[in-house]
Order: structure tokens, then C-alpha cells, then sequence
């Protein structure tokens, strides 16, 4: 099943995992000027003010692209759906006010990128805090470490004390404790996961990808819903993507119409709609019982439109 807005969907995608690919070796770039092993207040508190005004701008970059990539989704789903609409001889009808609910739409979408975004941008901030307290403790000795409450290294605190026991425990010298330190913040750093969310680090640039996917492919939904009622068309088919999206979630709805209003007997209604989860590729198409019927005495054969 071709996959509505993928064209849209793409370019918006492309044009995050490029903001973000960018940011990330900026970011990289800000962290390693402060070498591992040689931490000074001033030089921490240079990395943090470049780190700041690199997220700042981030942010306002984020609030841009999310208004022009979800219109651009969205617009364009909306002039694939009313194709496909044409094609399977549905008809308009006035009774239902399309462009203020796309409007409405397409604003709670790019509103959803933006605060979702913004909130890994925050947190970014806090992962430039962590590594530079890091690096301070990396120059204390072994107790003092020991001593220090770190609670404000979410995911790092278990373990720095779990290093700091073992080595007070077999009397290591502090380098070790050091080392491992900066071996540590080296892995932050290389990994690029400096966004944290619930509990778990991502990399910025496939995190934005994620966000943005999850959101283009909600756009689009609301784009084909919309349309539809627009339309008076109740039946929608599920696209297939396995084995791509593999969630348990997904297979249950892959390929099989349902009913989007229960305006139509013997067909369920779709009670849960694409995403079904992050990252989800799924997405809906309107069908009608017509070309259902098509399907079924002319099979997959190219042209047929369900």
C-alpha cells in the first residue's frame, strides 16, 4: 500500500535529523574544549554558557520547523486523501467545515513537536550540568567522591558510588577512580546521547528523527479523518509495513479495513489510529465497500485503488 505523506514525511524528517546532526557536533565540540582530566571553574562555566546559547538557538529553530514540517505533512496527505477519495467516487459535502478542523489539526500537531522538543532540548542542558559536575568530581579523592551527593546525575549516582565501594574496598588509587570517570563522560560524549527522557539517554539526532516521524504520521492521520468526513467516507485499510514496524500493537490492525464514524455495519471500528506507537510507519487509506468488492474480483493487480 503506497504510504500517504511519505513524500512530505521524508523531507520533514530529513530536514530535523539535519538540525539535530548539526547540534550534535556542535555540542560534541563545546564538551571536548574542556579536556577530561583538566577541569577549572572558569573553563565549566564556558562550556556551560557556549552550551546555552547553542540550545537557545536550538530551541528557536525547533519552534520554525515544527510549524513548516507538520503543514507541509499535512497539506500534503490532505491533497493525496481527497485524490484517493476522487478515485473510489466519493463526494463532498458542506455540511462539514474541513479547513478550520485541518487548521485546528495541523496547530495541536506542530504544537505536540514543538513542546516534545523543546522538553529534550531542557534536557539537554541538564546533561551539560551533569558532565561538568563530573568533571569536578573526577579531580576529588577517592573519599570525598564518596562524600559528595550526586543526586543530580539521574542514571550516573549507582553507578559512581558502585566505583567508589570497589575502590575503597580494594584500596585503588584514586587515578583508577578518575579514570573510570573520564572513561565515562568520553561515552557520553561519543554516544551523542544527551537527551534524557523517563530514565532513558537517547542520541539527540535519531531522538528528533523519532519525535518527528511519530508526529508527521499523526498529522497525516488527522489529514485522511478529516478528509473523510468531509467525504461521508467511513471505511479506511490499515497499510502493512511488516516485518519494518514490528510492534505487537501493529499487526493486529495491518491491512484490514475498519470503520473510522461506525457508520457502516459489519466493518469495527478503529477505535485506536496510526501511530500506534513511536516511530510507528503505519498509516490508514480511505476504501469503500465498492472498491473492496474490486479488491476481491480483480486481487492486487496494479490500478486497483482500495
Amino acid at each position: 500500500m503506497a504510504d500517504v505523506g511519505n513524500v512530505a514525511n521524508r523531507r520533514g524528517m530529513r530536514q530535523w535529523r539535519n538540525v539535530y546532526d548539526s547540534a550534535l557536533r556542535d555540542l560534541t565540540t563545546i564538551l571536548f574544549s574542556l579536556p577530561v582530566g583538566k577541569y577549572s571553574e572558569i573553563g565549566a562555566i564556558r562550556i556551560q554558557a557556549r552550551a546555552n546559547k547553542l540550545i537557545d538557538k536550538l530551541n528557536r529553530t525547533v519552534v520554525r520547523l515544527a510549524d513548516s514540517t507538520v503543514t507541509d505533512s499535512f497539506d500534503y496527505s490532505v491533497a493525496v486523501t481527497k485524490t484517493q477519495l476522487e478515485m473510489i467516487g466519493a463526494k463532498p459535502s458542506e455540511m462539514f467545515n474541513v479547513d478550520a478542523a485541518n487548521a485546528e489539526a495541523t496547530r495541536r500537531n506542530a504544537d505536540e513537536l514543538t513542546m516534545t522538543m523543546l522538553r529534550a532540548n531542557a534536557s539537554m542542558r541538564r546533561t551539560v550540568d551533569q558532565y561538568s559536575n563530573l568533571l569536578k568530581l573526577a579531580k576529588m579523592d577517592t573519599l570525598q567522591i564518596h562524600e559528595f551527593q550526586a543526586g543530580w546525575v539521574p542514571g550516573a549516582i549507582e553507578w559512581l558510588e558502585d566505583v567508589v565501594d570497589y575502590a575503597i574496598k580494594n584500596q585503588l588509587a584514586r587515578a583508577s577512580v578518575t579514570a573510570q570517570i573520564q572513561n565515562y563522560l568520553r561515552t557520553i560524549v561519543l554516544t551523542g546521547k544527551f537527551i534524557q527522557i523517563n530514565g532513558r539517554n537517547y542520541r539527540i539526532n535519531k531522538y528528533a528523527e523519532m519525535v518527528s516521524r511519530t508526529v508527521f504520521r499523526a498529522a497525516q492521520t488527522d489529514a485522511t479523518v478529516n478528509m473523510c468526513e468531509k467525504y461521508d467516507n467511513d471505511l479506511v485499510r490499515v497499510s502493512k509495513h511488516h516485518p519494518e514496524c514490528e510492534s505487537h500493537v501493529c499487526q493486529k490492525y495491518e491491512g484490514k479495513v475498519f470503520s473510522l464514524f461506525g457508520k457502516t455495519k459489519g466493518f469495527q471500528l478503529l477505535e485506536k489510529r496510526p501511530p500506534f506507537h513511536p516511530n510507528c510507519m503505519h498509516n490508514i487509506r480511505p476504501t469503500s465497500i465498492e472498491a473492496i468488492r474490486a479488491r476481491e474480483i480483480f486481487g492486487q493487480r496494479p490500478g486497483v485503488v482500495t
